[in-house]
């Protein structure tokens, strides 16, 4: 796998300097270019913050510190950054025309050699972008702080060069990171859409005044999230049984003010008798694996996060 030993930032602010950062632990020489002062000023700070979160946290050591700073050089012109960088990630504003008027700056001063990975969250930046960028164009979206949170979303522009791809999720994987590939573009991706979706129900929750905003929080962290951490929401659901999980949904819709629902493939897996753990297939596969001892595993992990998140929530 060819190493992006030379990364270009192009934009430090919240996403920027922590993309710096994350860059530069995993051993690639980093160029940080604002065409702000201050940001990058506060970049500097913000890098030396989070540095010293993790010496703390005991992620990296105190001797690593100035090494992983000398790695990280801010520059005062877009042409130093980004002249001779492998990879060049645009971490500007969610802003087309801003965008737009980069990618044909870019086009003009970059490595015929570079990959060019934009962070947007929801703009679709692929009609933005240069004819001569597009085989070697990509989303390459990170969640914040990226030098904590493991996910990353991959999307390969229209005609991007397969093996482009390829080597971007090399790379991220050589990181420890968690490359999710996108076949199109999917505006928020598929964590921010599930965010989403729950904004809308706890916001209506809030609205309604039948639970107060720490209620909500109780339920998610002590109810909800102990589960999702241990085994995602989709195989929850097979541990639940797929046939509840289906009666449940159709239950749900009923509500007043709640729109009629439907999941195709739920039905067909509950017709054809597949409804989780139990009958040894629904989402996930479990043919082989004994029912007893699935379960056994589930309830041993929930009581490990349970006893972690009993020592965090101490702190």
């Amino acid at each position: 796998m060819k190493f992006y030993k030379s990364v270009a930032i192009i934009g430090a602010g919240t996403m920027g300097h922590a993309l710096g950062l994350v860059h530069a632990l995993a051993g690639c020489n980093v160029r940080l270019y604002d065409n702000s002062s201050q940001k990058i000023r506060e970049a500097d700070q913000n890098i030396g913050r989070a540095l010293e979160t993790l010496v703390e946290a005991k992620e990296i050591s105190t001797h690593e510190v100035a090494a992983v700073q000398d790695k990280i050089d801010c520059v005062d012109s877009l042409e130093g950054a980004v002249f001779d960088a492998d990879l060049i990630i645009e971490a500007i504003s969610e802003d087309a025309a801003l965008k737009q008027t980069l990618y044909r700056s870019l086009a003009d001063i970059m490595s015929p050699s570079s990959t060019l990975a934009s962070n947007t969250s929801f703009l679709d930046v692929f009609p933005l972008i240069p004819d001569s960028l597009q085989n070697r164009a990509m989303i390459v979206h990170w969640y914040s702080p990226p030098y904590i949170i493991d996910l990353v979303d991959v999307v390969p522009g229209p005609v991007c060069d397969s093996n482009n791809t390829r080597q971007m999720v090399d790379f991220l994987n050589s990181m420890a990171k968690r490359p999710i590939v996108f076949k199109k573009f999917l505006p928020g991706y598929i964590a921010n859409r599930i965010q989403g979706a729950i904004n809308q129900e706890v916001f209506s929750l809030i609205d309604q005044e039948i639970v107060s905003p720490e209620d909500i929080d109780c339920s998610i962290i002590h109810g909800l999230a102990l589960r999702l951490a241990t085994m995602g929401h989709v195989q929850k659901l097979d541990y639940t049984g797929l046939d509840i999980v289906q009666s449940v949904f159709a239950a749900r819709s009923k509500e007043k003010g709640v729109p009629d629902a439907n999941c195709r493939t739920l039905d067909k897996l509950v017709a054809d008798g597949a409804v989780g753990v139990q009958s040894g297939r629904g989402f996930y596969e479990y043919e082989g694996q004994q029912v007893d001892e699935l379960f056994r595993k589930r309830d041993l992990n929930l009581l490990k996060l349970r006893r972690q998140l009993s020592f965090i929530r101490e702190d």
